[in-house]
């Protein structure tokens, strides 16, 4: 579990023009900046060098904007890697959410290669204007279950991903790291103020708790 720590780890992903290309995507499209990061998903650190990459550019996105904490979980951590993750002045998370927090500050949701079903519980727990424009979410590309599903399954399906489309400002990542795998289909979605203003009310009050039955194996222990 050295390499969490050890500086060059980090070191050579901030040489990387995709970390530039990163910051400056999130620089650009911030209406407020964020001050914790919150990290659902992150893998396999002790074994995965995908895994161990995405938490690097973690660090280091959170070292960038002074970001006061960051939180993070994943069901099929280990305790060594748990260890490793507080040494790296992160905080784990001890107990399953299902993603269903609600965020009370502008907070960098860092959601890389997630599951729908998990994107979804997060746009429901904070299905109204203002816990909305707190969320500043890099994930996976949210437009592409639009296109990859009919508007009618994607409604049952993912009621939150289907109706955040006209509020949800979605700005590609360009991916140009050395291992096209890490940071694929990557996109940072923001909810600008004016787009949330312009929302029915009924449209907040249609707010019906996901269904626990619809959770991915990710987010159950």
């Amino acid at each position: 579990m050295e390499s969490l720590h050890h500086p060059s780890f980090r070191r050579k992903l901030r040489g990387d023009q995709f970390f530039t290309t990163m910051i400056d995507a999130i620089t650009k499209s911030l209406e407020t900046t964020p001050v914790d990061v919150l990290c659902y998903g992150i893998g396999r650190l002790g074994s995965c060098k995908i895994a161990q990459t995405q938490f690097a550019m973690l660090l280091l996105i959170k070292e960038h904007f002074q970001m006061r904490q960051a939180l993070l979980y994943d069901p099929i951590l280990h305790d060594e890697e748990v260890v490793a993750i507080t040494q790296s002045s992160v905080s784990v998370l001890h107990y399953n959410e299902g993603c269903k927090r609600q965020l009370t500050c502008p907070t960098f949701v860092y959601m890389l290669h997630c599951s729908q079903t998990m994107y979804n519980h997060l746009l429901w727990a904070n299905w109204n204007k203002t816990s909305l424009a707190n969320v500043i979410l890099l994930g996976n590309k949210l437009s592409s279950y639009h296109e990859r599903s009919t508007t009618e399954q994607l409604r049952k399906q993912s009621y939150y991903i289907y109706k955040a489309a006209d509020m949800c400002m979605e700005v590609p990542v360009k991916n140009t790291y050395e291992d096209q795998l890490v940071f694929n289909d990557c996109a940072l979605h923001i909810f600008p103020q004016h787009r949330l203003a312009a929302v029915a009310t009924s449209v907040w009050e249609d707010c019906v708790e996901p269904s626990p039955d619809s959770c991915d194996c990710e987010i159950i222990l």
